[in-house]
């Protein structure tokens, strides 16, 4: 809280499943000392903290860098400006970025730097499905990633126990059923036979009619701690012997597509 906060610059170390929150007295429409033209564009276009950070020079979009991100959130209330962000479970690479906030100080505004470090809790990618196209794939923390919601409406993860799992949908979609993966779809003829063609059509489309909602207790007959909000959801497989299929979706807010994602516990086929 940068209210309070004497220091000009703030180092932030975090870890995974962390969360910060930020908070900013800005004052912008004086002259401000040490902005560049790029940092006054981007704040006179209110592109703040944890929406948007610095990494370097550049300014970047949080989710995309901090790849699984989630309840980031922010609010102005005056010229006081508060955002928070919880960290997700799964961070491959340590990440560094920064927030400035430019406030009146002594009757001068100053540049004061939030500096967050993040040090990175799981060295491989994840199973898990992240449906957003347009992030780079540098970024990507699951084993399927910036899949193009127009040609891809399916994907498939084989997970073992005690493997976290991850669903990522685009901004304009939302996670369904409501409580994933703590709630999961189901097929309703679990015994019927799905052909081969079928298996493999990245476009088949979802069917709800085929599905059943049901608590994953009763999949796996114990619980999973799931962590995410609409966008971004994790949770980490308890032991699980047998082989255990369910399905989440990210649903568009029109309600005109859905992109699935089937998990298959224990089966490598």
């Amino acid at each position: 809280d940068f209210r309070t906060e004497k220091r000009k610059s703030v180092p932030l170390n975090l870890v995974p499943g962390d969360v910060v929150e930020y908070s900013c007295p800005y004052s912008l429409n004086n002259d401000i000392r040490n902005m560049n033209g790029v940092e006054r564009e981007h704040f006179d276009n209110k592109k703040f903290c944890f929406d948007y950070i610095f990494v370097g020079s550049k300014l970047t979009f949080l989710k995309e860098y901090v790849r699984g991100s989630y309840n980031v959130v922010h609010k102005e209330e005056g010229n006081l400006y508060t955002s928070q962000f919880s960290v997700p479970p799964v961070v491959l690479t340590h990440r560094n970025f920064d927030c400035f906030c430019y406030m009146e100080e002594n009757n001068v505004v100053v540049k004061k730097v939030l500096r967050i470090h993040i040090s990175n809790g799981v060295l491989r990618k994840i199973p898990g499905c992240d449906f957003n196209a347009d992030y780079k794939e540098s970024t990507a923390i699951t084993t399927f990633s910036n899949m193009s919601p127009r040609r891809v409406k399916v994907c498939d993860v084989y997970p073992k126990s005690g493997d976290f799992i991850s669903l990522m949908c685009p901004s304009d979609y939302s996670i369904k059923p409501d409580g994933c993966f703590s709630n999961v779809y189901v097929k309703r003829y679990p015994n019927e036979e799905v052909k081969e063609e079928d298996r493999f059509n990245l476009n088949r489309k979802w069917d709800a009619s085929k599905y059943n909602v049901v608590s994953i207790e009763t999949v796996l007959k114990m619980n999973m701690i799931t962590q995410g909000d609409k966008y971004s959801i994790f949770s980490k497989l308890p032991d699980v012997k047998d082989q255990v299929d369910f399905t989440c979706i990210c649903q568009s807010n029109d309600e005109q597509d859905n992109l699935m994602m089937n998990v298959y516990i224990n089966n490598t086929s």
